[in-house]
């Protein structure tokens, strides 16, 4: 998998969910909306016969076959996008927050499913444990309705969730930038 492909992808589509239409609400009144959908900012994924698809089903296996306990109740844990979670991520705990910020970090969690939920119906990639002969083994119960697998929803909030921290805490950046790739 190249992840220098992909962070290059993703920064410039949660730099742009920052940039939003204030008339437009997303989860309430007072939340923005992404002014340029991310579809049009993403470079499409491979076909499911390609190549770099092949490649990256045999790191997921390689990572399935790697993983500890630890690493699986970590990632069933991430299951959940929060503020706090991301934070967490980084040995950083979060006291309790204000209403204002619950709603601030809620209003961007409402954009960012929004713009991925659109941009994926735009590219359909089938998640790879759906692929033919794939034996990627799941963490959770499947659903038929499950979403398409681009773009990544957990590495889009990661990645603005990141940015909208380093304005707000300068002197972590290094730290939220590791947490971000």
């Amino acid at each position: 998998m190249n992840r220098n492909r992909h962070r290059v992808c993703l920064l410039p589509a949660a730099l742009l969910l920052l940039l939003v239409d204030p008339e437009f609400a997303a989860a309430h009144p007072s939340c923005p909306d992404p002014a340029v959908p991310i579809a049009s900012l993403l470079m499409p994924p491979p076909k499911h016969d390609s190549a770099q698809t092949r490649a990256e089903l045999q790191e997921l296996l390689r990572l399935q076959e790697s993983r500890t306990s630890q690493q699986i109740e970590h990632v069933k844990g991430d299951d959940h996008r929060t503020v706090e979670r991301f934070l967490g991520g980084m040995n950083i705990k979060v006291g309790q927050l204000s209403d204002s910020a619950i709603h601030f970090f809620d209003c961007i969690g409402a954009a960012v499913e929004k713009a991925v939920r659109d941009a994926k119906t735009t590219f359909i990639r089938t998640r790879p444990y759906r692929l033919h002969e794939s034996k990627l083994h799941t963490l959770k119960k499947l659903s038929d309705r499950d979403s398409t697998s681009y773009p990544s929803g957990h590495a889009t909030y990661g990645a603005v969730v990141g940015v909208v921290l380093v304005e707000m805490l300068p002197e972590k950046k290094e730290e939220i930038y590791k947490r971000i790739q």
